[in-house]
């Protein structure tokens, strides 16, 4: 839960996290394996791309996966199973479909999340020698020297 300082209403007094929120404590540093991500994003990526080209996708089940009375037949017990099919059709492309997006929403996060992370690295890395990532310059706290 956020806290806003001050009771509002006036300036901004800053806000603090609640200190019982998860991980706060832990005094562990944010550090991943960028490659090592960026790998696995990767795999992740040709893997959802398999499923957008040849048999089994769902192209190929929304093109081939609904089984219809003129495949089966004009008769009662044809009718009732082309029922139960058009339903499991349905189910199933609905399913499938909601997976491949979840899927996707995955690959997004993931590489947003090394995106963000390579942004932070980037603007430590300008503040630690005194370069403002916005294109203005700022003092050069001693890191250059000069002539």
């Amino acid at each position: 839960m956020v806290a806003y300082e001050g009771g509002g209403g006036g300036g901004y007094g800053g806000f603090s996290l609640d200190p019982s929120w998860p991980g706060l404590a832990s005094g562990k540093e944010l550090d991943i394996d960028k490659d090592d991500v960026k790998k696995i994003l990767k795999i992740l990526r040709d893997d959802y791309e398999a499923y957008s080209d040849g048999s089994g996708t769902l192209n190929d089940i929304q093109s081939n996966g609904n089984i219809t009375t003129a495949q089966l037949g004009d008769y009662p017990a044809a009718q009732s199973l082309q029922a139960s099919t058009s339903a499991a059709y349905s189910n199933l492309n609905t399913q499938y479909n909601s997976f491949l997006t979840s899927y996707k929403s995955v690959i997004d996060a993931l590489e947003k999340a090394v995106e963000n992370y390579e942004d932070m690295e980037t603007n430590n890395t300008a503040t630690a020698n005194g370069v403002s990532t916005s294109g203005t310059s700022s003092s050069n706290n001693g890191n250059t020297t000069a002539f």
